[in-house]
C-alpha cells in the first residue's frame, strides 16, 4: 500500500470533522469582512461563501459516510468515527445554510 493511500484512508473517517468545522470558522471570519464591500458594492460575495462552504461541509460529510461501516467494509471504531464525523459534518453544513439563507435577506448594510 502505497503512502498516500494510507494517508487517504486514515483521513477519510475524518473528512467531515476537519472540513465542516474549519469552512464554518472561516465563513463567520468572512461574514465579518466582507459586510463592507458588500454595503458599498453590488455582489453579494457572502452568499456565494457561504453556500460555497456548504457544500464543502456536505463532501466532507459525504467523505466520512463513505469510510463509515453502514457504507464500506469497514467496521469497529474507525466506522463509528467515520458516522459521528459524518453528522458532525452534516451539522455544519446546515449551520452554513441557515446563514447563506440571512444573506440572502439581509444585504450587510443593517449595522
Amino acid at each position: 500500500m502505497s503512502l498516500a493511500a494510507l494517508g487517504r484512508r486514515r483521513l477519510m473517517p475524518v473528512a467531515g470533522m476537519l472540513l465542516g468545522p474549519g469552512i464554518w470558522a472561516v465563513n463567520m471570519e468572512l461574514g465579518q469582512i466582507l459586510a463592507y464591500p458588500e454595503c458599498r458594492g453590488g455582489f453579494r460575495f457572502s452568499m456565494v461563501a457561504t453556500f460555497l462552504g456548504a457544500a464543502i461541509a456536505l463532501l466532507g460529510a459525504f467523505l466520512s459516510y463513505r469510510s463509515s461501516s453502514f457504507h464500506g467494509e469497514q467496521s469497529g471504531p474507525s466506522g463509528f468515527l467515520g458516522s459521528v464525523c459524518a453528522l458532525l459534518g452534516c451539522v455544519f453544513a446546515f449551520a452554513l445554510l441557515l446563514q447563506g439563507a440571512s444573506t440572502l435577506v439581509l444585504t450587510g448594510c443593517e449595522r
